[in-house]
């Protein structure tokens, strides 16, 4: 089954993001890289396109989705995380760290996790999440093969 993750992060405390961009380098320039790639740890890929996502269908009013930057994740360890989770195995992997460690430095993020491809017709339902820890246990209901249901949660402070 196919899995889309996006992570919404705030625009106005883009500095505090541990994100790098990445680029493409032509002798001495440095170009960046179209989509824009992002990595954290040198590790953990995303993709930022310039492409308005229409979260605001989904997203109450008194969330300003345009005060955020859209993330999408670029990288297959969301089906590393999934596998782990259904056959019962330790699921400690760069994205669950990146959640617990990097997202509990902010004061607000959003992230959804969608079945189809069309992202928002993968949505199911929003949640106001409290910690990293509360949109860990909903990753792991939402991955499994059991349930599989797309959702979106966000913390605002």
């Amino acid at each position: 089954m196919d899995i889309f993750v996006d992570i919404l992060l705030p625009k106005r405390n883009f500095r505090l993001i541990e994100l790098e961009e990445q680029y493409h380098t032509w002798g001495d320039e440095k170009f960046p890289c179209t989509p824009r790639e992002f990595k954290w740890k040198n590790s953990l890929s995303f993709i930022m396109e310039d492409i308005p996502h229409p979260y605001e269908k989904i997203i109450p009013d008194c969330i300003p989705i345009g005060s955020y930057y859209i993330y999408s994740l670029n990288d297959n360890v969301i089906y590393e995380w999934e596998k782990n989770i259904n056959k019962k195995k330790e699921n400690n992997n760069i994205l669950k760290e990146f959640i617990l460690e990097h997202l509990s430095n902010i004061e607000s993020w959003g992230l959804a996790i969608s079945f189809d491809e069309d992202v928002i017709d993968g949505i199911d339902e929003f949640l106001l999440m409290k910690n990293e820890s509360e949109l860990i246990n909903k990753i792991d209901n939402s991955i499994s093969w059991n349930c599989g249901r797309g959702f979106i949660g966000f913390k605002i402070n």
